[in-house]
């Protein structure tokens, strides 16, 4: 792409990114089901044909995060469209994770002969087999790390989403049934899978980056009406595409805090609503939900940032009283922080274990760290940028001292921080460059924002606080970052740049 700034093709030769035609090329529909095989997909999609032609009573078992809603919510559109007889069931974060012996009963009683479990089910071979042998059968939809065999039909890719396998699936339904608004639908629900896909911090490579930018690309044009409310609650101008970092801080955040404050139920019923003034207010709820979650974080967050780390390996936070729906955010809260893995853990009040959830920092496979410390814990699943946990209060000293060991790699210094890929002359900042960044959204997991070193430039805090840096008589607006040096200081400096931002990120 010659007309690509220098600066910027600079950055993806460093990242041995040679074909950017490749990179840049537009997202469809085709792209994804024409050359994509999953594992699994040509029996998960015989039986749901078959029970809802015979009008069998199916059960979507999803999560309680962004993920697992998405996915259900995606699913649930597409068997209702097909004539299914379907009912979602999201769990209760006190529920806990997954897939489990009371919901096969309660599936069993119910009356159900079909569970399709959506992001979670590979860690459930105990209870897929008690559903087994109460007459339910189970095909799980799941990309978490798997670990044992079962006796069920199982669509899995690590590469994907949970919501993203959601949506391979509903468009392998729609090409079988030969649905003449297939492109319509799929389109409709490719935001979904692209929200879903940025919160779970998939890598946003092959696949999995196709559909977010494909799921992006339409968000705009969406016809389910909350989509249209979280834009504007996000601070999207009218007719811009979304970025990366506006899904990750404006949109997920808000589907999320259903989960973790009141039920993931309030979030699908909004996102998959069709009355506008419903979406409208649901949607305002979930904000509020959303500011509770923010208020306290606020407030237990200080209590981890002030700790001390130890010269290496992972940290390990235990808060009795702490809520567990913010342990996952105050997990990622501090891994940024301190650029080392981190896990916090609460007490379960129903089952008086310690339950929690825990972050990665660059370069460490969290879920292989955890894994080899598996003997000390009730349950455990993820992946590499982000686990789930349980144990006994009795081993929580023997498994902090064997996380750390386990992480011992790890050490907190500027070796975590991104190094500079190219060289940015402010003079090449314009319009272009920035319709250029534009174009390599999405960023993210696996596909980082773009950092530069800009040589020789002044760092200066101007109006309402605002900062920018300096270099020749021109000016780049940034984001303070974790850094910011004093007013008038001069030298070589990294930042960070995505679509349509800058962040400072250190002194180079």
């Amino acid at each position: 792409m010659t007309h690509f700034p220098h600066a910027i093709l600079d950055a993806l030769m460093h990242r041995n990114i040679a074909d950017i035609d490749e990179l840049l090329q537009p997202p469809s529909i085709s792209r994804l089901t024409g050359s994509v095989t999953l594992e699994g997909m040509a029996d998960a999609t015989d039986r749901i044909l078959l029970a809802v032609r015979e009008r069998e009573l199916i059960l979507l078992f999803g999560d309680y995060d962004c993920d697992g809603v998405l996915g259900t919510g995606i699913l649930l559109s597409i068997l209702k469209k097909l004539g299914g007889v379907v009912q979602a069931y999201l769990p209760h974060r006190d529920e806990g994770y997954g897939f489990s012996n009371p919901a096969a009963f309660r599936a069993a009683r119910e009356g159900f002969r079909l569970i399709v479990t959506i992001d979670n089910g590979v860690h459930a071979s105990r209870a897929v087999t008690l559903a087994a042998r109460l007459g339910v059968e189970v095909v799980v939809v799941d990309h978490h790390h798997r670990s044992e065999p079962m006796e069920a039909r199982i669509v899995w890719s690590d590469a994907l989403s949970g919501a993203a396998l959601a949506w391979m699936l509903a468009a392998a339904l729609l090409e079988r049934v030969h649905d003449q608004k297939r492109e319509e639908i799929l389109l409709a629900l490719a935001p979904f899978a692209a929200i879903a896909g940025v919160a779970d911090c998939v890598p946003l490579v092959g696949p999995q980056r196709v559909l977010v930018r494909l799921g992006m690309e339409h968000i705009g044009e969406s016809r389910y009406p909350a989509l249209h409310e979280l834009l504007t609650l996000a601070r999207v101008p009218k007719g811009n595409l979304p970025t990366a970092r506006d899904i990750g801080f404006g949109i997920a955040p808000r589907i999320n805090a259903a989960g973790r404050m009141a039920h993931p139920k309030l979030a699908l019923q909004a996102l998959f609503s069709h009355s506008v003034e419903e979406a409208k207010q649901q949607v305002l709820a979930l904000d509020e939900i959303n500011q509770r979650r923010k208020a306290l974080e606020q407030e237990v967050l200080p209590l981890l940032l002030r700790e001390t780390p130890p010269s290496s390996g992972g940290m390990l936070f235990y808060g009795m009283e702490w809520p567990k729906g913010i342990a996952g955010i105050l997990a990622a809260r501090a891994a940024e922080h301190f650029h080392r893995p981190v896990i916090v853990l609460v007490r379960d009040l129903t089952s008086s274990l310690l339950t929690g959830s825990g972050r990665s920092a660059r370069g460490v496979d969290l879920y292989a760290a955890v894994a080899r410390c598996a003997h000390l814990l009730e349950r455990f699943g993820g992946h590499t940028q982000a686990i789930g946990l349980a144990l006994r209060e009795s081993a929580l000293d023997a498994f902090r001292k064997a996380f750390q060991e386990s992480t011992g790699g790890c050490v907190d210094s500027p070796l975590q921080l991104p190094s500079a890929e190219a060289v940015l002359n402010l003079s090449a900042v314009s319009h272009r460059f920035w319709e250029a960044c534009l174009a390599l959204e999405p960023f993210g997991t696996g596909f980082p924002p773009l950092v530069f070193r800009v040589a020789n430039a002044t760092f200066e805090k101007h109006q309402k606080g605002r900062t920018r840096l300096g270099q020749g008589g021109r000016w780049l607006n940034v984001s303070p970052g974790k850094t910011s040096p004093n007013n008038g200081e001069q030298g070589d400096f990294l930042v960070e740049v995505t679509g349509n931002s800058a962040t400072l990120l250190s002194q180079a």
